[in-house]
């Protein structure tokens, strides 16, 4: 197994396709789906819709460094991450914040990121949880 420490940015240059040269500026879409609720909750599943990002359209650079509004409102930022390449495969452990407003009060959840790319595959495919959610999303490479 080859493990490399790369920074965030260049990490998800290199899983959505940049391998050659690593540019921040690279445009992405971040989609999430199957969203649902940890423990199934009617309440809980009302919850993890409308506090999960749903979809949004970005630069990598922004995404690592800032909170990006999805189209529902919803904040998203990436934070810690490990990377593991082994051979033509990247594995991510990562962490990501959701944020946004609930009236005036600020609110902040933090979820648990695993994730995976083939190399120049130009997609990252994750799954991730937090106490009361769970779900996948995708960052694709946008042409």
């Amino acid at each position: 197994m080859i493990t490399k420490a790369f920074s965030l940015i260049t990490l998800l240059c290199l899983l959505v396709g940049q391998l050659a040269l690593a540019v921040p500026s690279t445009k992405v879409r971040v989609i999430f789906f199957g969203i649902k609720p940890t423990i199934e909750k009617r309440k809980d599943a009302e919850f993890c819709k409308d506090y999960t990002p749903n979809k949004l359209d970005t630069r990598l650079d922004k995404m690592i460094h800032h909170n990006v509004k999805a189209r529902n409102g919803v904040n998203l930022r990436f934070n810690s991450y490990h990377l593991l390449r082994t051979g033509q495969v990247y594995s991510l452990a990562s962490s990501m914040e959701f944020s946004g407003l609930e009236g005036s009060e600020p609110w902040t959840r933090r979820a648990v990121v695993q994730g995976f790319s083939l190399e120049n595959d130009g997609t990252l495919y994750a799954a991730w949880y937090d106490k009361r959610c769970k779900g996948f999303f995708r960052i694709m490479k946008m042409s």
